[in-house]
């Protein structure tokens, strides 16, 4: 009892610490090699926040009986704290060893994991640093194995991402960017910036999608650098917040000089939806704040985090529809919506993601995809939009294919308030049609 977890059976830090330097002593005497995995489940949390930490708690022990199945006799693995395990692979002639067993781990969670009754997808991200070359006492590997892991988990979830020198300078940035982060938001540095999308047919501006921008002090910092951050680290509900009545704003001075009642589109992280009572009291009291009209915001969430919980969503959805907000499907594609439970989402708009419009000109697979989802669109009475779109060849096909509203660079990138608002004011529809024609 003293060297076992009582939830999930394995290990547990104690055991780890007792055999960790045993098993190095073993294998610089026999000049092996040790592979160090730190591993943990994806989702869980968000399953915690649903469902509840009980159902959590089956779903944890499941995951650490995957893992162990795939372990040999002379492996260890523990649990060191929360949904993170740490595995030992002792006494290595070679690498490739341990890659098999890491790539038997990660196949284990394709099938999704049952309780009660039902399913649910929970993947396994990993990461790994080996013995003797990424360091040679316990807190280092372990360490350098967390490192690996947090770089997975930011950029490479339900996969395994070996330590480097390289991986390292990145940790060294994401870290600098979380400690940035919250005085960023603190001081008005992370705005919106805004994208048109333009009716295909009539060539006017019918939404706009607000974008977080972060202009730091040293220069702007891509979202794709500090969106996943804000996830990891717990800042996204103030980031969304922050975006959100920035955009709305925005939105009710343009409504108010004349330009039209546009909707303005707002992206909500997976971890706010599924909080729908703050989520809906930032709506409201955002909504309350600017003075904007409910029918004029539309939230966007992917369609990974609808299917989380899908009758969780349509109810949220539902709520939010009964004050007037719409909602719609962003990154549509990616995600593994099955159509008859699609159909029962009470939604206005799907939006195609744009790894599909990319490759539109040049592979058939993505071709069909995108005529597919669109009759699919049309059949369920959606409103259907292409994201991503470049280049003129990208909106005929698209047209041709009956996609109602584009949004990309060929028509503007994401914009400043002020630009935006000059590009409203300057908008001239027919002219925009004719120069496509």
């Amino acid at each position: 009892m003293a060297y076992h977890d009582s939830l999930t059976g394995v290990g547990n830090r104690e055991l780890l610490f007792q055999q960790f330097q045993v098993l190095l002593d073993a294998a610089k005497h026999n000049n092996r090699q040790i592979a160090v995995l730190s591993l943990a489940p994806d989702g869980l949390g968000q399953i915690n926040a649903i469902s509840g930490h009980g159902l959590g708690d089956l779903i944890l022990t499941k995951v650490a009986h995957r893992v162990q199945k795939v372990l040999g006799k002379n492996d260890l693995l523990v649990r060191m704290a929360g949904h993170r395990f740490i595995a030992l692979l002792p006494d290595l002639t070679s690498r490739s060893l341990a890659d098999k067993k890491i790539g038997e781990i990660i196949k284990e969670f394709e099938t999704p994991i049952t309780v009660n009754s039902q399913d649910f997808d929970v993947t396994i991200t990993i990461g790994v640093c080996f013995y003797p070359s990424d360091g040679e006492d316990p807190a280092s590997l372990i360490s350098h194995a967390d490192a690996a892991l947090d770089s997975a988990k930011l950029n490479n979830r339900g996969n395994a991402t070996v330590f480097s020198e390289e991986l390292n300078i990145s940790m060294a940035r994401s870290l600098y960017l979380r400690s940035r982060l919250r005085h960023a938001l603190e001081n008005g540095e992370i705005i919106a910036y805004f994208q048109p999308q333009v009716n295909v047919i009539s060539g006017e501006i019918s939404g706009i999608e607000a974008l977080a921008r972060w202009n730091a002090p040293e220069g702007q910092i891509s979202p794709a650098e500090f969106i996943p951050v804000a996830e990891e680290y717990g800042f996204i509900d103030e980031l969304s917040r922050q975006i959100m009545l920035d955009a709305c704003k925005w939105s009710k001075k343009w409504l108010d000089k004349g330009y039209g009642k546009i909707p303005m589109a707002v992206n909500i992280s997976g971890r706010l939806f599924h909080n729908s009572r703050q989520l809906i009291r930032m709506v409201r009291q955002t909504l309350k704040e600017t003075g904007l009209p409910p029918e004029l915001l539309e939230l966007e969430l992917t369609e990974s985090t609808a299917m989380l919980d899908p009758q969780m969503a349509i109810a949220v959805i539902n709520r939010l529809g009964e004050q007037g907000i719409s909602c719609s499907i962003d990154d549509f594609g990616t995600g593994y919506s099955s159509l008859a439970m699609l159909k029962s989402f009470p939604l206005k708009k799907l939006k195609i993601d744009r790894s599909f419009i990319l490759d539109l000109t040049s592979d058939r697979n993505e071709e069909a995809i995108v005529r597919a989802t669109i009759a699919i669109s049309r059949a369920l009475n959606l409103t259907v939009l292409a994201e991503g779109v470049e280049t003129k060849r990208h909106f005929d096909i698209l047209k041709s294919m009956g996609c109602d509203v584009i949004q990309g660079y060929l028509f503007s990138r994401p914009l400043p308030a002020a630009d935006m608002e000059n590009m409203l004011k300057t908008w001239n529809p027919a002219q925009v049609i004719a120069d496509l024609a």
